[in-house]
């Protein structure tokens, strides 16, 4: 009887291991080619997008600085654009625009009040306003407003460097004091046609000058006193009335 032959197939393990092992290896070349070609088509989508935005800023800015400029209009006047209605310039030749339809940024009740004060006809004081008077220029001239003035019947009877002057401000030099007196005479509350010195005293560090406001008759109609500091800067001054003038 004749022996079968066998046609079972012997399979080499390592072989079979050596295929798997390149197939491994070739499957991880195709996915680092495939993370490659990934990030490339990343790198082109955000380079796209970029140029895309880029395009459509430089677009909007074209379109903003060609758009005809809206005419300034109070909220009154905004009010009544009818919904979907566009506002557009109003400039060109002032020949060629009707006046009444520019928006003045006023109300019309403003606008009325002008037009009916531009009719209305005022005298030369009423247009030029009060002119300052010899106190007024006294007061806020010379004394630069620094000095508190008293006044009885619309005279001064007293000047005193003013606590509420602000930080650092330093009293007036009045160096010629006797000056002072006659070149203000019509601001006194007595007539006299001289000054002269009577006393000089000090208290302190600080000088105190008394001036006889004398009549034609040489008569001692007031005293003024003159209160200074150390550097000689006028602190107060005081209208005295004589018994002369009492009498």
């Amino acid at each position: 009887m004749s022996q079968k032959k066998d046609d079972t197939k012997v399979i080499d393990l390592s072989q079979r291991l050596t295929h798997l092992s390149q197939h491994s290896t070739l499957n991880t070349k195709l996915k680092d080619l495939k993370m490659r070609i990934d990030a490339e088509q990343a790198k082109v989508l955000v380079t796209t997008s970029l140029i895309s935005v880029l395009f459509l800023v430089t677009l909007a800015n074209n379109a903003l600085l060609s758009a005809p400029v809206a005419t300034v209009m109070d909220e009154a006047s905004m009010s009544s654009v009818a919904a979907g209605e566009q506002v557009v310039s109003s400039r060109g030749p002032a020949s060629e625009r009707n006046p009444a339809a520019v928006p003045t940024g006023t109300s019309q009740w403003e606008d009325e009040m002008v037009a009916r004060m531009a009719k209305l006809e005022l005298s030369a004081s009423e247009k030029v306003g009060r002119r300052p008077s010899s106190l007024d220029r006294l007061t806020f001239e010379f004394l630069e407003g620094k000095y508190a003035v008293r006044l009885e019947n619309g005279k001064i009877r007293e000047l005193e460097f003013s606590d509420a002057a602000q930080a650092g401000d330093r009293p007036k030099y009045v160096n010629d004091r006797r000056q002072f007196l006659n070149e203000n005479r019509d601001l006194l509350p007595v007539q006299f046609v001289k000054s002269v010195r009577s006393e000089t005293s000090r208290d302190g560090g600080e000088l105190i000058e008394s001036y006889d406001l004398l009549n034609t008759a040489n008569v001692p109609v007031a005293k003024v006193r003159f209160h200074l500091d150390s550097a000689g800067r006028m602190i107060s001054m005081k209208v005295l009335r004589s018994q002369v003038a009492l009498n």
